[in-house]
């Protein structure tokens, strides 16, 4: 039996630390998890004290306090649970393909690989970051399994973004019907051309076994073979739902901070940002500076001013990413880089 790359790699590594810094397994582990700590505190504090308009948010923020708005703030925490409680069932059905894990253990996977997506690009970091709870499951597979929740989730965005832009341009009347025809059927043959992207990830296997120089680690891509269409759509269903519980807290902010806007307008305003966002490349250490523009592009008619805005905007941000990725942290502490299992 060969063992897997992953756990080839990761002895290499350690004997490569190990004899070169002459260190113990427990000093290099508590290195590796200061530089994470570092890490951390250096994204954080860098988006969240560096950030410029961060005296006027909190101002507003305390200004908008009250009995009801508290209640609301309070939904908005309660449904991080839920958010981040789907996408942990859409990587447990996943994963259990190859390593059955409890729900509370994929859980605590999901905030750590948060963890290490705030202190790298596009959030690439959230990937590695879940397989250290793994125990039998090889570690690149785990990856590339983790890649297909993560095209579920971009599907539901654009799909839902681009339905979102065709109301937007409906109800506003910002084109000739025509025209607007016309782009009904463009956008139809994209939201086609994505789904049918997402339902046929077995199609990038044979891709990857057509390309030479991609034969040596075709295997890995032979994952991909395990899930038919009913399972990615279950898959697709549970992102549907995280979309819902993340629109219904941005929703709740926007009344918490006074943005006067009707459900059905708001709804449709969040669908175009989060599209925008999703289009955008993002490096969480400047994420704020894109977020903000955009929310104010859209929703800045409906606000008294664009702190509020910001400060939603802010607040979401802080919740669904800040919190989930603090939590993380205390776990990494108790996860062993060298060995297959974390520490229970």
């Amino acid at each position: 039996m060969f063992k897997p790359i992953s756990l080839i790699l990761q002895n290499y590594l350690y004997d490569l630390m190990a004899v070169k810094l002459l260190l113990p397994v427990k000093t290099i582990n508590l290195l590796i998890k200061l530089v994470i700590f570092i890490l951390l505190a250096l994204a954080i504090y860098y988006q969240v004290f560096q950030y410029k308009d961060l005296d006027d948010v909190l101002q507003t923020f305390v200004a908008s306090l009250h009995s009801q708005s508290i209640f609301l703030l309070g939904c908005v925490l309660i449904l991080l649970f839920f958010n981040w409680g789907f996408e942990t069932l859409k990587w447990k059905k996943l994963i259990d393909k190859m390593e059955v894990i409890p729900f509370f253990t994929a859980y605590k996977a999901i905030l750590c690989g948060v963890t290490f997506a705030v202190f790298t690009p596009n959030r690439i970091g959230e990937y590695g970051g879940r397989i250290f709870y793994l125990q039998k499951a090889d570690k690149i597979k785990a990856i590339l399994v983790t890649l297909i929740g993560s095209l579920s989730q971009i599907t539901v965005t654009i799909t839902m973004g681009v339905l979102g832009l065709m109301y937007y341009l409906w109800v506003n009347e910002l084109i000739d019907p025509k025209l607007l025809f016309i782009m009904g059927l463009i956008m139809a043959l994209l939201i086609f051309l994505v789904l049918g992207v997402y339902f046929n990830v077995r199609f990038a296997y044979r891709i990857m076994r057509r390309i030479i120089f991609l034969k040596k680690v075709r295997k890995l891509f032979r994952i991909f073979l395990l899930y038919d269409n009913r399972e990615l759509a279950v898959i697709f269903g549970l992102s549907l739902l995280r979309f819902g519980v993340f629109t219904a807290q941005y929703l709740l902010l926007l009344k918490v901070f006074g943005i006067d806007v009707p459900v059905v307008t708001g709804l449709n305003m969040i669908m175009l940002i989060f599209l925008v966002q999703s289009i955008l490349p993002s490096i969480t250490l400047i994420e704020l500076g894109i977020r903000g523009p955009v929310a104010i592009y859209f929703l800045g008619q409906y606000a008294a001013t664009e702190l509020s805005i910001l400060t939603a905007s802010y607040s979401l941000w802080l919740i669904n990413l800040i919190i989930p990725a603090l939590i993380g942290g205390l776990l990494i502490a108790r996860i062993n880089f060298f060995k297959n299992t974390a520490y229970a």
